[in-house]
């Protein structure tokens, strides 16, 4: 079986055939370019079907965990796929009846339709060649992905932020009125594990990709001790998720932990202004501060000119977007404050979202040239990145660098 075959198909999407309809066949091609996914093979798939009178298409994405082993070990898929699975299957329709019994008439709706799944061929529920996750094609419906090289504009970042911060104050009600809930429905999909578990060898190459990127810099490179010192305390808490023994914080909940362009697809009007989002490749979601989730978004996809200019603004505007959907949920927010928020940014930062930033920057601006399907992807490619720097790629370094160190989120220092 080639991986970009469906086993048993027919069988697979026999639920979700509307009814006195029946299968015909399927088209499968590939739905992304290289480079524009690490952890998982992406396949669009058409689905013919008829009744008496007419035929009809189903237009779907299959994700399936690639057939690259090192691919696989890297992304632990014997975690991360049944995860994403269950968010699709439980945790969506929990977050959505609770909103209903808080009396929320607009449901979230920043996540693909949810379709079908296999796990497995057989009851091991472990993930093999068979495992599949079949979810709506939106690409059908007009969303579309950015340009990674690019980023969002100020008006675009305000509208995902206000999405994300539905996103995350939905979640953090339920936890806080219903624990109980909360720990049967999402805590199974919680649970402690490793990803990109490397040798130290590794891991210091990954490092100095970034710290040869930055240490051009004059301003950068006066602090590149610091820098160095940060970026290895940052590395445990991004190989390990759902980290027990985490400190307490009301900030604590569902969390997608990788929203970055390629994973946000937007539908723009007539005006080219942004009508709907949703958020993709839920590989990754973990109970981490959902704080984490704004940084790594902020200064991974946000245009660097709209950050000089508009980052308290967007900051601001996430938070004010988080306490209104908290409200709407009756929710006390009287522990969410914006101090609170801004100290809980630098603590973010150092517990992970500096080094996250810092090494995603080589995969958001890789050039097309140095992308590789998933099945031939080797080390190099999905951690080392050693492709040649571009300018926009050292801009944005120079400046998350800078920046964090402007704000006192890294160690004080003038910039």
């Amino acid at each position: 079986m080639t991986s970009d075959k469906i086993e048993n198909l027919d069988n697979l999407i026999a639920e979700i055939i509307p009814k006195n309809y029946a299968f015909v066949d399927a088209k499968i091609t590939r739905l992304t370019a290289s480079g524009d996914n690490y952890g998982s093979l992406l396949l669009a798939v058409d689905i013919t079907v008829k009744n008496e009178k007419e035929n009809k298409l189903i237009h779907a994405v299959a994700k399936r965990p690639p057939s690259n082993k090192l691919v696989q070990e890297l992304f632990n898929s014997q975690f991360t796929f049944p995860n994403e699975v269950g968010f699709y299957q439980t945790i969506i329709p929990c977050l959505r009846q609770f909103q209903q019994e808080q009396g929320v008439k607009d449901l979230i709706s920043c996540f693909p339709e949810f379709y079908t799944a296999r796990l497995s061929k057989d009851a091991t529920g472990k993930v093999d060649e068979s495992s599949v996750l079949l979810i709506k094609n939106i690409k059908k419906e007009g969303f579309q992905t950015l340009d990674r090289t690019v980023g969002f504009n100020l008006e675009q970042g305000r509208f995902i932020l206000g999405k994300m911060a539905e996103m995350h104050a939905t979640s953090l009600a339920l936890k806080i009125l219903r624990p109980e809930e909360f720990k049967s429905k999402l805590g199974p999909f919680l649970q402690q594990y490793k990803v990109f578990e490397m040798a130290e060898e590794d891991n210091r190459k990954m490092i100095n990709v970034s710290l040869n990127v930055v240490k051009e810099d004059d301003v950068c490179r006066k602090y590149l001790p610091q820098i160095e010192e940060f970026l290895w305390k940052n590395l445990d808490f991004c190989l390990t998720k759902n980290i027990k023994t985490s400190s307490p914080s009301h900030f604590l909940t569902l969390t997608h932990c990788d929203l970055w362009v390629n994973n946000i697809m937007v539908k723009f009007d007539k005006n080219s202004r942004i009508t709907e989002v949703k958020f993709v490749d839920f590989q990754l979601y973990e109970y981490a501060s959902f704080v984490r989730d704004v940084v790594f978004f902020i200064f991974s996809s946000v245009q660097t000119s709209v950050l000089k200019e508009s980052c308290d603004d967007l900051l601001l505007h996430y938070f004010d977007s988080l306490i209104k959907h908290l409200v709407s949920l009756k929710c006390d927010t009287k522990l969410f404050t914006y101090d609170a928020f801004l100290d809980e940014i630098k603590s973010v930062v150092h517990q992970g979202e500096f080094f996250h930033v810092l090494t995603m920057l080589p995969p958001i601006f890789a050039a097309e040239k140095d992308t590789k399907e998933v099945e031939a992807l080797e080390l190099h490619d999905v951690i080392f990145h050693e492709s040649e720097v571009t300018e926009t790629h050292r801009e944005k370094a120079y400046f998350v660098v800078k920046e964090f160190i402007r704000r006192g989120w890294l160690f004080q220092g003038d910039s």
